[in-house]
């Protein structure tokens, strides 16, 4: 049973990956930045966040670099989901002494920002008159001050900064969202992980967040099938701008979210008896 779970997870990874775990394209980026900017930050592509997963079956020698200051053995997840917890961003297996700062400067997202291979710079947004060319990530206070990054301001002295400070966290939270969404739904990550090498670990949870970006898939297919029965029903609400505004042309998800098309009544006259 445990290798036949062990095939799954592996077969998963290797064959949804690429579709179900990637970063969006410029047109799927540009959406996400038109939907956080009418939640009042304009050039958001998400929230990121890192939680510990706890680690039962850890070689002895690895015991010291995997202890959290918790006490536990665990590795540290890294991840950064939309507002509808379509999960973009993922990197698992940081040792779980390091902290969000030490785990950010091992993240490949941290290294292809610094090096400029990420994000395309094509999508623009103006915040206070100001048109800029860098989006970022909304973060909690322990992470640096980078251009990439927006925490919340650290001296909440005035009603402005105070408003801002609680408008960043609501929107923060789409990310502590996911890690409860995940724990709740696959005990898998929920329990201590099981496996002996770093790599099955990796592989794990790459697995889940596959499987939790399929369920995303599934869950929007049925608010499409509710809400909108038609083009242009109900466009005006916050779930029609929503499932427009997720699904560009082009978007993978478009084909997966898609109801099937109905056969008209003249395809049904003319098709040939069986």
């Amino acid at each position: 049973m445990a290798q036949a779970t062990k095939l799954l997870l592996e077969f998963i990874v290797r064959r949804c990956e690429s579709t179900y775990l990637r970063r969006p394209n410029q047109s799927e980026l540009k959406k996400m930045m038109e939907r956080n900017a009418e939640r009042g930050f304009p050039g958001c592509m998400g929230s990121m966040d890192f939680t510990h997963w706890e680690w039962h079956q850890f070689p002895t020698g690895m015991a010291g670099a995997y202890q959290s200051r918790m006490g536990s053995r665990g590795a540290v997840v890294e991840a950064m989901c939309d507002e509808d917890l379509w999960i973009w961003h993922l990197f698992v297996g940081a040792p779980g002494s390091l902290n969000d700062v030490n785990v950010l400067n091992q993240s490949p997202l941290y290294l292809d920002f610094t090096a400029g291979r990420w994000p395309p710079r094509g999508v623009t947004f103006t915040v206070n008159g100001i048109t800029r060319t860098l989006p970022y990530y909304l973060v909690d206070g322990i992470y640096p001050r980078y251009a990439f990054l927006l925490s919340p301001h650290p001296m909440s002295m005035t009603d402005e900064v105070k408003t801002f400070n609680r408008r960043q966290e609501a929107i923060r939270k789409d990310v502590e969202r996911l890690f409860g969404f995940l724990t709740k739904r696959f005990h898998i990550v929920l329990h201590p992980g099981r496996y002996r090498s770093v790599k099955q670990l990796i592989t794990t949870y790459k697995a889940v967040c596959i499987l939790h970006n399929m369920c995303v898939v599934v869950r929007l297919r049925v608010l499409q099938e509710r809400l909108l029965p038609t083009r242009g029903v109900m466009m005006g609400t916050t779930v029609g701008r929503t499932m427009v505004a997720l699904l560009p042309p082009g978007d993978l998800r478009l084909a997966a979210a898609a109801a099937p098309a109905r056969p008209t009544l003249s395809a049904l006259l003319t098709r040939p008896p069986h």
